[in-house]
């Protein structure tokens, strides 16, 4: 099982109480779970009702954007990144 970072943006970092997060997992979505067991209400505010992210989080692995059931090795860096928008 690898061992990443996961790194929140300031706006959960408040929500949440940490800007980084170390967790486990093969894949990026075993890491998410390993997230959401340490912080249970980061989950609310990451995912829509079927599950999924919301249209508005965006996910990087080590800067590219994967899908989550991309493999994880030891070290990698997990970036969280909320759309903005407004008028």
């Amino acid at each position: 099982m690898a061992k990443a970072t996961l790194i929140l943006p300031r706006l959960l970092h408040d929500s949440v109480g940490v800007g980084k997060l170390r967790v486990e997992g093969r894949t990026l979505k075993d890491a998410f779970e390993d997230a959401y067991r340490k912080l249970p209400t980061l989950r609310r505010h990451l995912c829509a009702d079927g599950g999924g992210f919301r249209a508005h989080v965006l996910c990087f692995l080590n800067d590219d954007q994967r899908p989550l059931d991309t493999p994880l090795k030891d070290g990698d860096e997990i970036l969280i990144a909320q759309a903005i928008s407004g008028g």
